[in-house]
């Protein structure tokens, strides 16, 4: 649950209604439902007059597009706020008319961080699994179109850390209705292999783990693994770029030899040339 607030020094406090929101909504997803509560509360509050510009006439946005209300005090119309959200915004923007410069929007809630919602390149996993058997259900949020989200479950039957990890990976990348079918590339790394780019390394130390390294490539934004009761371990992060040594292959070497030889007979002749004369 989330809770907005707009103070403006001089006019009357906005204070939403209880706002709804899950650990694992979009950035857009929260930044709607937040203008629409705050937006809805000004228009109910008594001692303002909002018009609501974007959409025309109400309060309802969504993820993605923009909104803007104006909001003005009754004793004094010059005075009051512009509440916004932008297109593809994160966040929404309270711009003061006329009174002093420390309005803000206060934001607070226990939804917490319970997924990775700011997607880099690859996707990482890891389930350490409990005495208790429960199967593992795998959602991801992406662009490829309907249906979206995709979800997966894995069924806990036993297998050791392996096989369990194997599973994971095994429908994270296939089709459907085995796997998410996004074409995703999910690979199970040992425990001795540390994670590429990872910032919370341990993590991923203590036994098998799932890379995806193509997440961001196939449209994934956002993805979450339940497992009940079990440790789950998720990142989104950024792989290292690996050295590569140039190498030649033997007509390459061959190739080069002769060029270097050429090269050493021409510089000889040179300098025999030179000393006779």
């Amino acid at each position: 649950m989330m809770e907005a607030v707009i103070h403006t020094q001089g006019i009357a406090q906005v204070k939403s209604q209880t706002i709804s929101v899950q650990s694992c909504d979009s950035g857009q997803q929260s930044a709607s439902v937040t203008y629409n509560a705050l937006c809805q509360s000004a228009t109910n509050t008594p001692s303002l007059i909002c018009t609501k510009v974007l959409p025309a006439g109400s309060c309802t946005s969504t993820p993605g597009a923009s909104a803007i209300v104006q909001c003005r005090d009754t004793g004094d119309p010059n005075k009051g706020f512009d509440l916004g959200k932008d297109g593809q915004a994160i966040e929404v923007r309270v711009a003061p008319i006329n009174v002093p410069r420390n309005t803000n929007v206060n934001i607070r809630t226990n939804a917490g961080n319970g997924c990775a919602t700011d997607l880099q390149d690859q996707v990482l996993v890891r389930v350490v699994r409990q005495p208790v058997r429960q199967n593992v259900t795998i959602t991801f949020q992406h662009d490829q179109g309907p249906p979206n989200p995709v979800s997966v479950t894995v069924n806990f039957s036993g297998e050791d850390d392996l096989g369990f990890h194997t599973a994971i990976a095994q429908a994270i990348s296939a089709p459907q209705p085995q796997g998410l079918g996004l074409g995703l590339q999910a690979r199970v790394r040992a425990p001795i292999r540390v994670p590429e780019g990872a910032q919370v390394s341990e993590f991923f130390q203590d036994g098998y783990w799932v890379q995806v390294p193509n997440a961001k490539a196939k449209g994934v934004i956002n993805f979450r693994v339940k497992a009940g009761k079990q440790d789950v371990r998720l990142e989104t992060s950024v792989p290292r770029a690996e050295g590569r040594v140039p190498t030649l292959s033997s007509w390459g070497i061959a190739l080069l030899a002769l060029v270097l030889a050429t090269a050493a007979v021409f510089l000889l002749r040179r300098r025999q040339g030179l000393q006779r004369a």
